[in-house]
């Protein structure tokens, strides 16, 4: 928790430092998971990343409030916490950059890539191995569970290489890259 309430500040400055280039700025939000649990924090929650997005100009970034969540019950992981905050502003895709291409056909990842999966159902599930990093929390298993959230509000969501230079914007020209989760 401590090195969170240090290491959270430097990163922000990293964000704005980009997205000055852009004429963008970094808007930061921590969350917990009571404040998803609380309509009234929801709410606030909610109503705050609207009115960043809506001025055109604001990039919300949002993290799990790693300083106070201490309880048994918190995110852990930010697939999860990326779900429910597509759902929470009605998102109309959610995408999850990891350091993996996709959805393999193995658990160990070294399969053949899936490039779209209609349903998170029992076989697509029997595919998620545990994560071998030590900087992520919840590997296949934990985007599947986001990716069924999201799909069950009829949100598509994708999972591809973060480290791929241009993913997002790719992605948004349609390209054909990681796993389409369908809606």
């Amino acid at each position: 928790q401590a090195c969170a309430s240090i290491g959270q500040p430097q990163l922000m400055r990293v964000y704005e430092e980009r997205l000055q280039k852009h004429r963008l700025h970094a808007a930061q939000i921590l969350l917990t998971y009571f404040d998803l649990d609380s309509r009234k924090l929801f709410a606030n929650a909610q109503k705050t990343i609207q009115t960043l997005i809506a001025h055109g100009k604001f990039i919300p970034i949002i993290n799990e409030n790693d300083v106070v969540s201490y309880e048994e019950i918190k995110f852990g992981d930010n697939d999860r916490l990326s779900a429910e905050v597509a759902l929470m502003v009605k998102a109309s895709r959610l995408v999850i950059l990891s350091n993996i291409e996709g959805l393999s056909t193995s658990q160990d990842g070294k399969g053949d890539l899936i490039p779209v999966v209609k349903k998170v159902d029992a076989s697509i599930e029997a595919l998620a191995g545990k994560t071998n990093s030590q900087t992520s929390v919840g590997g296949m298993v934990s985007k599947l569970i986001a990716a069924k959230l999201v799909n069950g509000a009829r949100i598509p969501m994708w999972i591809a290489n973060g480290r791929r230079k241009n993913i997002l914007v790719d992605l948004a020209a349609g390209k054909k890259l990681g796993t389409h989760f369908l809606a």
